[in-house]
């Protein structure tokens, strides 16, 4: 076309032939390909870095959680070393403390066992004592004389036998059972001791009182907290000798530096129990039994007489 223009202006041109077209067809198609090709070649090439930046990445990531992996089992392993030494001293310490509450209790039992040896053969002697008081006064209970005179009572005391008189011993009693109650009651008081109640501790039937032997070991092991003779409810009371139950007053009560009055119901007052028995590690003795109950027995009945009725004490069960 350009050609036939340049002829038509008068320009001297060269017409080509249809070859020679086609010719120039094919090199541009050819130079068309040459350059696809070579933009595909750098896509290729392209992604083929990017996919090997990737893995070279991915390796190095995996490298460092390894060395982070290794550092720390290191470091872990530092710690039990170290650690194992202190953990074996102090479970020496532990059985060591153990060892130590071991022989206190050890010893603390050896000593109950002497007290508890001594005390047997103290009551081996007095049996045969108050067999020989249970038999005088059945003999005075048998006659039916009325204790107005001496009443003669053997003691085995240096094999000797000495007499006494009857008012004699029944007003030391209630000299020693009154004194001590004169605080409790913050009153000047009277009490009469008849010689049923004074001998009715070691004589009535079981159902209502125990042999002095029983009153002596009980004695011993609630150390005073017995009842007294004087109570008239003997279905539920434990009977004994008003010496003893003076002193366990003693003990519970006037003599007590401990002794609180509480306004708080049962269930509070044996909380607080159990938490200073707690408190004092005696679980590791004896458990808490949770079912343990206090019942009324430090309350005085105002029905009844102050000089007719002394102060309870707990009931034994």
């Amino acid at each position: 076309m350009k050609v036939v223009c340049e002829s038509v202006l008068g320009k001297k041109g060269e017409i080509p032939d249809d070859d020679e077209s086609e010719v120039s067809k094919l090199r541009q198609e050819i130079d068309d390909l040459k350059t696809k090709c070579a933009g595909d070649k750098k896509d290729s090439t392209l992604d083929v870095l990017c996919k090997e930046k990737e893995t070279l990445q991915m390796a190095q990531n995996r490298c460092s959680e390894e060395d982070a992996l290794r550092r720390e089992i290191e470091e872990l392993k530092l710690r039990n070393e170290k650690r194992k030494p202190g953990e074996k001293s102090d479970e020496v310490a532990a059985l060591q403390l153990q060892l130590q509450e071991l022989e206190k209790i050890c010893v603390a039992l050896d000593k109950r066992s002497s007290e508890l040896s001594t005390l047997q053969s103290e009551n081996s002697h007095l049996e045969k004592d108050v067999l020989d008081l249970k038999g005088v006064v059945e003999d005075i209970k048998g006659s039916g004389k009325r204790l107005t005179g001496e009443v003669t009572t053997r003691v085995h005391h240096e094999s000797t036998n000495r007499t006494c008189e009857g008012s004699d011993i029944i007003g030391s009693l209630a000299t020693q059972i009154v004194q001590p109650l004169r605080n409790f009651f913050g009153i000047s008081m009277s009490l009469t001791i008849s010689l049923s109640s004074l001998t009715g501790c070691l004589t009535t039937g079981a159902h209502v009182s125990n042999t002095e032997k029983v009153i002596r070991e009980s004695k011993r092991l609630f150390d005073g907290l017995v009842l007294v003779p004087l109570d008239h409810n003997t279905g539920d009371t434990y009977a004994c000798c008003p010496l003893i139950y003076a002193g366990g007053v003693r003990k519970l009560f006037t003599d007590n530096p401990g002794l609180q009055k509480l306004s708080e119901d049962e269930d509070a007052i044996l909380q607080r129990c159990k938490e200073d028995y707690k408190a004092l590690k005696l679980q590791r003795l004896a458990l808490w039994v949770a079912s343990g109950k206090l019942g009324r027995s430090y309350v005085i009945r105002e029905t009844q007489g102050r000089q007719q009725v002394a102060p309870y004490l707990p009931i034994l069960e």
